[in-house]
């Protein structure tokens, strides 16, 4: 390995020669641009290539009751497991390193997927109030106007966060457009310990991962299954009367979306060695909100 002479200037076969763009501007040139696959380019980049590989497994179980005796649910739960080896992608609330670690050998990217999830729950379910027309109590009169043909609906989802990519903002590995990542600290947690608040400025431990010499990759994989974004849990619900009148039905409806007001966080900054690594700087989706909806139909 050349190690510091990969930084030699040698003389530039590219000097002079417009065609080149900025590698034509001096009369020297590094050792390790020469050594590049086209040392004509300074980047050669694949972007959504069709390189990478992908394995799914996924257990689901589901309960269905259909709405009888005033009340309904679906319920759906799936365990999962993503594995691939694609770097160059991520999703809303993961980041990803957009490089490889060596490009020699892609097949070294394999691990867990940043889109990975092993716990999804999913539930929705609608009561009826057991009051009014159609029901049992309070028929007809000012019983049936004030409390019958109310309904609530409920939609709820929770899962796992997904796994971190951790990358090292100072690249001294000199292999010129690959990623390097720190190494990491045998049998230390990855993660911080603490109350969702008191982790905002330190989700990831720090002292976790030591900064890789010169020279060298780092050992940290592409993906660190144990250490994830947070988790998300979002519920959103309906009430809802309706009200027949004169002939005419009037619906009175209330939507109330992010009802705990989670937020789902879409920004860990897990560029090791930078001032705000470990810290939770963004938020997504909504935050609670309220609609009303009033209609007449005849």
């Amino acid at each position: 390995m050349l190690g510091p002479a990969l930084l030699d200037l040698v003389p530039n076969p590219f000097f002079g020669i417009a065609s080149f763009g900025n590698l034509a501007n001096s009369a020297t040139i590094t050792r390790g641009q020469l050594l590049r696959p086209f040392p004509q380019f300074t980047d050669v980049l694949a972007h959504r290539v069709s390189e990478a590989r992908a394995h799914y497994d996924a257990m689901t179980l589901r309960f269905d009751k259909r709405v009888r005796h005033n009340w309904g649910v679906n319920a759906n739960y799936t365990f999962s497991r993503l594995m691939d080896s694609q770097f160059g992608e991520s999703n809303t609330y993961s980041n990803r390193n957009q490089f490889a670690l060596d490009n020699y050998d892609l097949d070294g990217e394999w691990g867990y997927s940043l889109l990975d999830v092993p716990h999804r729950l999913n539930v929705n379910g609608t009561f009826v109030v057991p009051v009014g027309a159609g029901h049992a109590w309070l028929k007809d009169g000012v019983g049936n106007a004030i409390l019958g043909g109310w309904s609530v609906t409920m939609a709820a989802r929770f899962q796992n966060g997904f796994p971190v990519s951790v990358w090292q903002s100072n690249n001294n590995s000199g292999l010129l457009g690959s990623a390097q990542r720190p190494n990491v600290v045998p049998d230390a947690p990855l993660a911080t310990s603490g109350s969702l608040e008191e982790r905002l400025t330190n989700w990831i431990n720090a002292g976790a991962f030591t900064a890789a010499p010169a020279y060298t990759l780092g050992n940290a994989p592409r993906t660190l299954p144990d250490l994830r974004t947070p988790g998300q849990r979002n519920v959103d619900v309906s009430v809802q009367k309706s009200q027949t009148i004169g002939g005419k039905t009037v619906s009175v409806r209330a939507d109330v979306l992010n009802l705990f007001d989670n937020p789902l966080f879409t920004t860990l900054q897990s560029q090791f060695g930078t001032s705000t690594f470990g810290q939770l700087t963004a938020v997504g989706g909504y935050a609670r909100s309220v609609q009303f909806q009033v209609r007449i139909g005849w």
